[in-house]
């Protein structure tokens, strides 16, 4: 039995058979001239269309408004992982509202001197990445000349099939490092602060929007209804994001630790990285395996030593990703791994990297209202696993 039948389960037979004979005397007084306005079919693609036009037009919005839309979608995230600390505030009788701003403030100083701690060696293996990649080129330096060769075999023929001139190559010049570096720290403050103030209302506020949906209800059964729907989703889709938060620090400490016992140099560096990544399926946890393998071809001098970190990170992924998380995590919050990479692509395209941090989270939000509305039942076995 799902979710949906489970609290619509309340309702008596009498009150199906009301509104069975109700709808059947609505149906018998209407009137045969308005039932054949249209042919099915027509009304079919009709109403393919309109989903169709709609469909297009939300996809453009989401792009277009992603300034406003994703602050939005992030302060509404972050409410959701922090609302059980608040509600644990709430019954040592501390004010929502001073509890979200004691949560809020504890976040913000603790991510702020965690970005103001790893930024030194951050930017130092930043300016360093031009000497890994040398030193990487050096050391698959064999593999590499097989690769020019089989280039320069390729180049060679498509000259001798081609009898056309090269077309000019225009360069177009952009704005200096400086200038977008400067725009995008100013834009990142601005959303940073709206990020904050949408959240500490959102937690403040408490119950607010769930009364006033309660108050728009005009039947106590619907009201009962939406309570009980309001008061379910709130608390799944607070305990995954909190769960998988909790999960990721765990697995960032533990990279850290794995590469403090390696002997690689800033190790609260790469646990803050991998735990940042771990958001981010399949895609994040490779690019994290890629930088801890530069950083460690620095470290070291051979390259099977240097082969050790990522190893090491890929082992902790794969036990954290098979058994950790299958096993904390229930079967209902588990997607399809297809479904997965479609909307890393979708959310990716839409938001960029933003958008790849909260691809899993929307899909499992989505999940979780498919199991509780009926009419959305069939996408949510598409998306279950």
């Amino acid at each position: 039995m799902s979710r949906a039948e489970q609290l619509y389960g309340r309702t008596s037979d009498r009150e199906v058979r009301a509104v069975v004979v109700r709808d059947g005397a609505a149906d018998a007084e209407a009137p045969a001239a308005a039932v054949a306005v249209a042919p099915p079919e027509r009304l079919q693609l009709h109403s393919v269309a309109l989903v169709g036009l709609f469909t297009l037009a939300v996809l453009y919005t989401l792009f277009v408004a992603r300034v406003l839309i994703l602050p939005v979608v992030l302060a509404i995230i972050t409410s959701f992982i922090l609302s059980p600390v608040v509600r644990v505030l709430k019954h040592f009788h501390i004010p929502e509202a001073i509890g979200a701003l004691v949560v809020l403030f504890g976040l913000t100083a603790s991510v702020g001197s965690a970005a103001y701690t790893l930024a030194g060696p951050a930017t130092t293996w930043f300016q360093a990445a031009p000497q890994a990649f040398h030193r990487i080129e050096v050391k698959l330096r064999v593999l590499k000349d097989k690769v020019q060769d089989f280039g320069h075999a390729t180049s060679q023929v498509e000259k001798l099939t081609s009898m056309t001139d090269p077309a000019p190559v225009v360069a177009v010049q952009g704005s200096g490092l400086g200038e977008s570096l400067l725009f995008g720290t100013w834009n990142l403050f601005a959303a940073t602060g709206m990020v904050l103030i949408l959240a500490y209302f959102l937690l403040a506020s408490g119950n607010l929007f769930l009364r006033k949906m309660v108050g728009a209800m005009h039947s106590l059964h619907d009201r009962k209804l939406v309570v009980s729907i309001a008061h379910e989703l709130q608390d799944s889709i607070s305990a995954y994001l909190f769960t998988v938060s909790v999960i990721n620090a765990a697995f960032g400490a533990a990279v850290a630790l794995i590469m403090w016992a390696l002997a690689m140099p800033n190790p609260l560096l790469w646990g803050a990285l991998a735990a940042t990544l771990n958001f981010v399926p399949f895609i994040g946890p490779l690019v994290g395996i890629g930088v801890v393998f530069g950083a460690a071809t620095l470290t070291y001098d051979s390259l099977p030593h240097a082969l050790i970190p990522p190893l090491a990170y890929l082992g902790l992924h794969i036990t954290e990703g098979s058994f950790l998380t299958p096993m904390i995590l229930s079967r209902r919050f588990t997607l399809n791994p297809v479904v997965v990479l479609l909307g890393l692509l979708f959310w990716g395209w839409i938001w960029g990297i933003p958008g790849a941090l909260l691809a899993m989270p929307l899909l499992v939000t989505l999940k979780i209202l498919c199991d509780y509305i009926p009419s959305l039942a069939v996408l949510g076995e598409f998306l279950g696993k």
